[in-house]
């Protein structure tokens, strides 16, 4: 057997162990998640970033809005940022429950407790992504 059809050979027994493992792992129909879709209160809040708490909230930046959203119990609540948000892109939820999120044009990190206030930190950068 030439080195190339030895190469070829395992390529081809990869490719079939990699299929069966696919085919056995992969679950039939259906996959066991629930989904709830929520309508945005306002029309024009378009959701950018989220992130899930430890309390089974659900954090959300709005682009283009002055408020956080969050999920919370099975209803929408939109809480006070105190700026506008453009681009929102960073999110994230600490141990604690509050939101960290980017704040571009401020060029800041904001933290927003569980209760709704927030603290602000600039970050002394001409970007905050």
């Amino acid at each position: 057997m030439t080195r190339r059809s030895t190469l070829l050979a395992i390529l081809v027994a990869l490719i079939i162990a990699v299929t069966i493992a696919v085919a056995v792992v992969l679950p039939r129909g259906p996959l066991p998640i629930d989904i709830t879709e929520y309508k945005m209160p306002v029309d024009t809040d378009m959701p950018t970033a989220i992130a899930a708490a430890a309390d089974g909230s659900i954090w959300f930046t709005i682009d283009f809005s002055d408020v956080v959203g969050r999920i919370r119990d099975g209803k929408i609540e939109r809480l006070p940022k105190g700026s506008r948000n453009t681009e929102p892109l960073g999110l994230g939820v600490g141990p604690d429950g509050s939101a960290w999120m980017t704040d571009a044009p401020e060029a800041s990190i904001v933290q927003m407790s569980p209760d709704g206030s927030t603290r602000r930190y600039e970050l002394g950068t001409p970007i905050a992504r």
